[in-house]
């Protein structure tokens, strides 16, 4: 990679994470709820893509995989305690890459763009994504703000106060793996930018 100014002007680090539970009630996170892939795009403030990357399926044993819930079970492919050919479960058991490798490609990633502790997390419901990475990606982590971007805050406000803008976006694939997802989540934001719906126009 390219040596690059590292800026923090408005640079976004967008993440999307697939993982085999979301917590317990509080959002604590047990044994069995593991990282099974992780995706990074880096945008500006004006959302276009700066670097699209890694992307990764991170591999857990039989046992974590067991530990899913039902949905991640039928939505990851996992029936009877062996992997759905051609679906998310066969990959992670196929996978080589550890927790611990795709914290240091991410971590890698961010590094070139911005400064410890002021990187942008964004992306659909993030909060969620970033218990895990605190959890499990520890030098990623250390590149991000305390403050996130959360496209589900601007579609629930919508939701109440411009659902025409909301149903006009048809953009989202839900195919639940991590690249789509983001590239989704980085659509809907320029939807609800490019209606007005957060581009008002203050007059003096």
């Amino acid at each position: 990679m390219a040596p690059r100014a590292k800026t923090n002007d408005g640079v976004l680090l967008w993440v999307d994470c697939e993982m085999t539970n979301l917590g317990d009630a509080y959002g604590v996170l047990g044994e069995t709820d593991r990282l099974l892939e992780v995706a990074l795009i880096v945008t500006d403030k004006h959302l276009n893509v700066l670097h699209e990357g890694p992307d990764l399926v991170i591999h857990q044993p039989t046992e974590v995989l067991n530990g899913m819930n039902d949905w991640c079970r039928k939505q990851f492919g996992w029936k009877n305690g062996q992997p759905v050919p051609a679906m998310l479960a066969e990959e992670v058991l196929k996978s080589t890459i550890s927790e611990g490798e795709a914290d240091r490609q991410l971590a890698e990633v961010a590094a070139e763009f911005v400064k410890e502790g002021q990187g942008l997390l964004a992306g659909n419901t993030v909060h969620v994504d970033k218990r895990f990475l605190e959890k499990y990606m520890p030098r990623f982590s250390g590149y991000l703000h305390y403050r996130v971007l959360d496209v589900s805050t601007i579609k629930e406000l919508a939701k109440r106060w411009d659902p025409e803008t909301l149903e006009a976006f048809t953009g989202k694939r839900a195919t639940h793996r991590a690249l789509e997802d983001i590239q989704d989540s980085i659509n809907e934001l320029k939807h609800y930018r490019d209606c007005g719906f957060i581009n008002c126009k203050v007059s003096n």
